[in-house]
């Protein structure tokens, strides 16, 4: 299902003559995908009328094939949507610009012992792992775009992230079954510390953990 491009303007500082002007910026965005959101942020050119194009993104929804449906600006400047296959509400901060970085594995718990590597995450544990600082993700960032994978469980569980020092949301990141390896994006934000949280919830056993990124917006 797609639906026509829809836009919403929010402020954003330009150079011109070693000054800092006040011009207007856009989002415009697509639904056509359903497994992503494809955005695309345009401003005028200062003191001039045209358009000029400052790149696009593809944004992965949760939810494999979940059709975002109903993208709007939220009153906190955030683009929201919904899932109609996942029945989930998105949310995408478009308030901040977008970085990539090279793809890059910021945490793998099969590798040796230490603050990214080993041992596996613990049934019914948390972990924290700092983020910022690692891979070209710098400070003060509003979220980070994640590719999170799961191997080697022993047993049925989910896992679920938090920013550091907050609460734990009632659905998860992702879910599997003993002896399964699964992957799954999401745009999340980070704790003060620059940090999130893994939480495994599983009866019993141990599970591997990679953390991958390949961006942020700030």
């Amino acid at each position: 299902m797609s639906a026509p491009f829809a836009s919403f303007a929010l402020s954003l500082q330009c150079n011109f003559s070693g000054s800092q002007r006040k011009t207007g910026s856009s989002f415009f965005w697509s639904d056509a995908d359903k497994g992503a959101i494809d955005l695309e942020r345009r401003q005028p050119r200062c003191c001039q009328q045209d358009w000029v194009g400052l790149g696009s993104w593809k944004f992965p929804i949760p939810t494999a094939n979940g059709e975002p449906l109903g993208i709007a600006a939220g009153p906190d400047g955030a683009l929201w949507f919904t899932e109609s296959n996942g029945i989930k509400i998105g949310r995408i901060p478009t308030s901040a610009f977008y970085f990539t970085v090279t793809p890059c594995r910021v945490a793998d718990t099969r590798s040796p012992s230490g603050p990214y590597g080993g041992p596996a995450l613990a049934a019914n544990t948390d972990r924290t792992f700092v983020i910022a600082g690692q891979c070209g993700i710098p400070t003060g960032v509003v979220a980070v775009a994640f590719n999170f994978t799961i191997t080697q469980p022993t047993g049925l569980g989910d896992l679920r992230t938090v920013p550091g020092c907050g609460t734990l949301p009632l659905v998860s990141t992702m879910n599997w079954r003993a002896g399964q390896t699964r992957a799954n994006n999401a745009i999340a934000p980070l704790g003060l510390s620059g940090d999130i949280v893994a939480h495994v919830d599983q009866a019993a056993g141990t599970v591997d953990f990679i953390i991958d990124v390949n961006g942020y917006f700030k």
